[in-house]
């Protein structure tokens, strides 16, 4: 793993820290001491968490639980679940920190979550990208509390767009999504076409438009000791943190079916949308043509880019770095 945050309570953790600690990058290993740390910082540290999180902790647990990812754990079964649902702030522009929201500023780009329900997998191409521009992430709070959430993707959409609202109700924006969230991005720019809140550009982010076939599914019943060594084997990849629960697992499996579903049911209409299409050649390389399957869809408002790594690694040194610099070449100026 490359130490980003791999859930909203580390990337609060993470933010806090850099703003407290004055640093421009942090990972989930990194130690409090280490980094600098002061009985000040971490008085301010805490009351960051309280206010990002909803929940706090005496400046003291830092010295119990120093790295980033232990003082996560700790504050993790402390978050309301309504912190959930709210748009999480992947990156924001250092210069506008501490500044309300504008609704007229043009600086302001979302990403909606991928096929298992989390955005947080986004963060390195969010916080790599131009210091003038706040990045905000759309996940699917069912992940973090079980709660029932809508699996169409037009419901998907005016969900997601309920809760962009609450930050943006006119302007510009830039809108994005990873993988099968790229579908309710999509359907999000078309039910926000005739609004006072224009989708400037939309990035299609390794995403194909589904070909209306059923995917297979092999019935896998796993027993509980082997459901917890996939988990095991997931929290060391990366995808999520150490100490997570199997009923997290078992979320994020069910959200990936359901999404896959939806994507599948999902009927796709032209849009006149600008968009750009980044596209890896590790992703369904068998099944994707040369020319982007968004063509008969978005027409001359398409543009298509190549990007190195896969469907996951996209996301990681080395690759991430160029694939921020392509994105921000394409984000309005």
């Amino acid at each position: 793993m490359d130490g980003s945050p791999r859930d909203p309570v580390e990337l609060a953790v993470v933010r806090a820290w850099q703003r407290c600690l004055k640093l421009e990058r942090v990972g989930v290993e990194d130690d409090f001491r280490a980094c600098g740390g002061t009985k000040a910082a971490a008085l301010a540290i805490g009351e960051e968490l309280r206010r990002a999180l909803g929940a706090w902790l005496p400046p003291s647990a830092l010295g119990v639980f120093p790295r980033v990812e232990q003082l996560a754990a700790v504050y993790r079964p402390l978050v309301p679940p309504e912190r959930f649902a709210a748009p999480l702030p992947l990156h924001r522009a250092s210069a506008l920190e501490a500044a309300p929201v504008d609704p007229e500023d043009e600086r302001d780009a979302f990403m909606v979550h991928g096929v298992g329900g989390e955005v947080v997998s986004v963060y390195g191409l969010a916080s790599r990208l131009p210091p003038t521009w706040r990045v905000w992430g759309l996940e699917l709070p069912s992940l973090r509390t079980g709660a029932h959430a809508p699996f169409d993707v037009p419901a998907l959409a005016r969900r997601h767009v309920a809760t962009l609202r609450t930050l943006r109700r006119r302007g510009s924006i830039v809108l994005g999504g990873h993988s099968l969230g790229g579908l309710v991005a999509y359907e999000m720019a078309r039910q926000l076409r005739g609004s006072e809140l224009n989708v400037a550009l939309l990035l299609l982010l390794d995403v194909e438009v589904p070909d209306g076939d059923p995917v297979p599914r092999r019935p896998v019943a796993y027993d509980r000791e082997q459901r917890e060594q996939l988990l095991e084997r997931m929290c060391r990849a990366g995808f999520f943190p150490p100490g997570s629960t199997v009923d997290l697992l078992e979320r994020f499996t069910s959200i990936t079916h359901a999404m896959t579903d939806a994507a599948v049911a999902y009927e796709v209409a032209p849009l006149d949308q600008p968009a750009v299409h980044f596209r890896t050649a590790g992703y369904a390389s068998e099944q994707v043509s040369e020319r982007s399957t968004w063509e008969p869809y978005l027409g001359a408002g398409l543009r298509t880019e190549a990007i190195g790594g896969d469907h996951y690694t996209m996301y990681m040194p080395p690759h991430v770095e160029s694939f921020a610099a392509r994105v921000a070449d394409c984000l309005p100026r």
